[in-house]
């Protein structure tokens, strides 16, 4: 991932990993000038919040595209993490 982000032909990542490694490259990839592509499954979790304030402050730019679409249902356990968040910043 690293090697792709000083290329000038790239100006957009799509972030599509395990989800314990999402924020990592997406500061990265901010950091380095990309535009940033989101998927978020869970608005209520604290990352998707933190997002939010992300996008609130300006530091990420506009919004380019919005898109929502649910196909299934998952139970909550789905959704816990296993992973410390904390270890991630």
């Amino acid at each position: 991932m690293m090697d792709i982000l000083p290329r000038q032909d790239i100006d957009l990542v799509d972030v599509c990993t395990p989800p314990f490694v999402h924020a990592q490259i997406s500061i990265n990839a901010l950091r380095s000038g990309k535009k940033l592509s989101i998927i978020a499954q869970n608005r209520f979790r604290k990352s998707i919040r933190d997002l939010k304030a992300l996008l609130n402050s300006g530091i990420a730019g506009p919004v380019g595209h919005a898109e929502i679409d649910s196909f299934w249902w998952r139970a909550h356990n789905y959704y816990d993490l296993w992973w410390p968040i904390e270890e991630i910043k």
